[in-house]
């Protein structure tokens, strides 16, 4: 479904890496603002985080690619942020609930490996059931709430989505998922080459 998310911008500028590079990165960082916005601390902060963060090599370069993981992951970090402002209110919002919930399913809409995050925010919750007494009634609802509307989309998603293409679905899964991993036998070499070309590799010292 990633490619239904640049459906406009490449009707409006024209199909090329342009175009999507350029809207996946603006995208992303929007996403991003959005949630740092939601406390003026945290928004002052945003521009070193951005800063720092976006000098690293592989972050720097999944901003860019026009590839799904980056959104995926931006959508995660702002359905916490949503999901966390209610808390700290200690006012329970079915509205926040929803949003959160709608942002962790539209992460895996996006890129089907991302659906391990249907189970990220029940855990933290049920975590701080445990660890804040004073706040457990408003985190059960939120719990009750955030877990229905997530099984509400994941049935959504199955019905419209993947019942509906289960052949092309499961090909391009099992030729994604298949042969990924090396033989355990093949596991010190692979090592090996790992460390000479990470660390011990002669265009390192550039």
């Amino acid at each position: 479904m990633f490619g239904i998310s640049l459906y406009i911008p490449f009707k409006v500028f024209g199909t090329n890496l342009l175009t999507g590079r350029s809207f996946i990165l603006l995208l992303s960082i929007a996403i991003l603002l959005i949630a740092f916005s939601k406390n003026p601390y945290y928004l002052g902060l945003s521009v070193f985080v951005f800063i720092i963060v976006l000098f690293h090599y592989h972050i720097f370069h999944f901003f860019h690619f026009c590839l799904s993981e980056i959104l995926s992951i931006s959508l995660i970090f702002l359905s916490i942020v949503v999901l966390v402002e209610s808390s700290i209110t200690n006012n329970y919002s079915l509205k926040q609930n929803f949003i959160s919930a709608l942002l962790i399913s539209l992460s895996y809409y996006l890129k089907i490996q991302f659906v391990y995050a249907i189970v990220l925010i029940p855990c933290i919750i049920s975590f701080f059931i445990v660890v804040e007494k004073k706040k457990r009634s408003l985190l059960k609802k939120q719990l009750f709430g955030n877990t229905f509307f997530l099984i509400l989309f994941l049935t959504a998603y199955t019905i419209f989505w993947y019942i509906p293409n289960r052949e092309l679905f499961d090909y391009v899964l099992k030729d994604q998922t298949a042969n990924r991993f090396a033989n355990i036998y093949r596991f010190v070499p692979h090592l090996k080459f790992l460390v000479k070309e990470l660390f011990l590799d002669e265009y390192l010292n550039y």
